[in-house]
């Protein structure tokens, strides 16, 4: 069973409407029944990852730690925001970017805590 509440293929039907120019990002969002942050994020995923970026995947994309350290650093760097490095690293969205920056903060900060325990 589908977890979200639009198609892919009316979903593509709102994005190529939007690129057209006929209508705004929350006027085409409401349309389809999403909210228009949702819609971006749709929007972003396709210009990123194309078609394969709003198909509903059945099964979770696992992500080497090379890869999540990259994007975390690029992050921290300020190479761009949430929504442009995990476009940029393929990601499925932002909050899987933030969660990762969780974890790698946690990490620093109890690193740290045992450096300054151990003192």
């Amino acid at each position: 069973m589908s977890r979200r509440k639009v198609s892919t293929d009316a979903l593509m039907t709102a994005i190529r409407k939007w690129l057209n120019g006929e209508g705004s990002q929350r006027s085409i969002a409401r349309e389809i029944g999403i909210d228009s942050s949702l819609f971006r994020t749709y929007l972003a995923r396709y210009k990123s990852q194309g078609i394969s970026g709003i198909i509903e995947s059945v099964q979770n994309k696992v992500y080497s730690s090379e890869t999540k350290l990259k994007a975390v650093t690029a992050y921290i760097n300020g190479e761009g925001s949430l929504r442009a490095i995990a476009g940029a690293y393929g990601l499925r969205s932002e909050g899987q970017l933030r969660k990762w920056i969780k974890v790698y903060n946690g990490a620093k900060d109890s690193d740290i805590r045992c450096q300054e325990g151990a003192a």
